[in-house]
Formats: structure tokens, sequence, C-alpha cells
């Protein structure tokens, strides 16, 4: 199954997140001034911030002419070849993909970058389902008995037969 294409921003801005393979991987003060300084070098005054938790980075950004795609991949490259060289690793750094939301409505971004500032509680990546506290669900559990008699196995003559016994690439 193909993957879902990234949602093409109006604006051209977009909230993005990258997840580490390693829970610790920004852990460092200097791995984060690491990838804001390949942000800064690659995007310029099109980076608009960025938040770091241990294992992952959400940042703004606001896309060129080339397209978001185009514009991540020298960072993340960068950033990788960089990491596997000082951890002597080769391999993957990021968990998968980055993800992107595209920033629309200025509603929207002004919550962005609260979460980025710290003065926001809601993550833009939750999704719009899980944003709203849920009623709690009541555990049922249910005991499966397994039976210790064993399975009748079915005769060649029990079996049901097909239509018009047809040979099944006709069917």
């Amino acid at each position: 199954m193909a993957r879902q294409a990234r949602v093409k921003s109006r604006t051209g801005e977009y909230i993005i997140l990258l997840r580490g393979i390693d829970e610790e991987l920004f852990g460092a003060k200097k791995t984060r001034d690491l990838f804001l300084d390949l942000c800064q070098y690659n995007f310029g005054d099109r980076f608009m911030g960025a938040k770091f938790s241990s294992g992952n980075v959400v940042a703004v950004v606001k896309e060129s002419d080339k397209g978001i795609s185009v514009d991540m991949k020298p960072v993340l490259i960068s950033f990788a070849r960089t990491m596997n060289r000082e951890g002597g690793k080769d391999g993957k750094v990021f968990r998968d993909r980055f993800k992107s939301l595209p920033i629309e409505e200025e509603s929207f971004r002004a919550e962005c970058m609260a979460y980025i500032n710290g003065n926001g509680k809601k993550d833009p990546f939750e999704p719009k389902a899980q944003r709203k506290p849920a009623a709690k669900k009541e555990k049922t559990t249910e005991k499966i008995e397994k039976s210790s008699q064993p399975k009748a196995e079915i005769k060649a003559e029990e079996k049901p037969k097909r239509r018009n016994d047809m040979p099944t690439w006709l069917l």
C-alpha cells in the first residue's frame, strides 16, 4: 500500500515532526545545537523555531519554491551523517519520514508557535479526536476456556462440495 501524499500548504508554512530512533537523540545540547545550525544554514530566515524533547523535535518552517521535502533533505542527511560519524554507527537516525502539517490559518500558526515556545499545551500532531478528553471506558475481561477435546478432522467425503464441481479458475 502506498503512503499518503504530503498535504501542500497554500501559505508555504509547515509544522514538522522528526522522531529519532534513539530515545535520547536530542538529549545533549551539542546535538540540539547541531540541528539548529543546520536548519539556520539551510532555511535562513524561513526557519521560525523548534522545540526539542529527548527523542524528537518539532519545528516550524516556511518552504522555498522547491518544496518542503527538497528543503528538509539536506538538513536530515547532514544531521544523520554527523550523528553516525560521531557515534561510530552506521544506519538510520530517524524512525521514519518526517511528518508535516500545513499551517493554513493564523489561529493554527499561533497555536503551533505557542507550543514551540512552551506556552501551548496542545500538541499539533495529536489527532483531533484525542485532543478532547475522552470518556473513560470500562474494562471488560472475558475468560476464554480452552477445551481439552481435540478438533474433529474433516474427512474427504464430508467436505462441502463446490458449485457444480467446477474448477476454481472458472468460478
